[in-house]
């Protein structure tokens, strides 16, 4: 009966251990996505607007890189396509160039930078149909290393 209750409480506390994880109560910044427009045609970029704001009582470091798409290397993009499932994102687009650039950013209590990035040049959106987009970033200097996750937007692709 011990071993059975030991291996309940254990299985309990690694949930709870992966939820608060994916959870960001507390967390030092708020993230919102949007799109200007919401609906675009086949082969159009897809930019969307990313707006962070350090809500913390002390300035982070939100340096990092720029992949060979141009997005940030510390933007996890979930997109979930036409038929529902989630979007790889792509290694490397034909003439892109192989390496990024380092950005150098610190935001102070109360600050928000503003970004738009071209969801388009990463994942394959050339099938017709609503794609949901979120962003997920990880918390800075987080010794739990949570992640704060944006609002979900849909973008609709036309022929």
């Amino acid at each position: 009966m011990r071993i059975i209750l030991v291996a309940v409480l254990s299985v309990t506390m690694t949930a709870m251990t992966f939820a608060s994880q994916d959870s960001a109560a507390g967390a030092p910044l708020v993230i919102t996505i949007s799109v200007g427009k919401q609906t675009v045609n086949v082969g159009d970029p897809v930019p969307v607007k990313i707006k962070v704001t350090n809500v913390s009582d002390h300035p982070l470091n939100l340096s990092g890189g720029l992949g060979n798409t141009g997005l940030a290397s510390s933007h996890l993009f979930e997109i979930n396509g036409p038929a529902g499932r989630v979007l790889s994102r792509n290694a490397l687009r034909q003439g892109e160039p192989l390496t990024g650039d380092v950005v150098f950013r610190t935001l102070k209590p109360g600050e928000t930078f503003t970004e738009i990035e071209d969801v388009g040049r990463a994942y394959d959106m050339t099938k017709p149909g609503r794609y949901v987009i979120q962003l997920s970033r990880p918390i800075p200097d987080d010794r739990e290393h949570r992640v704060v996750k944006s609002n979900k937007i849909a973008v609709t692709v036309t022929p």
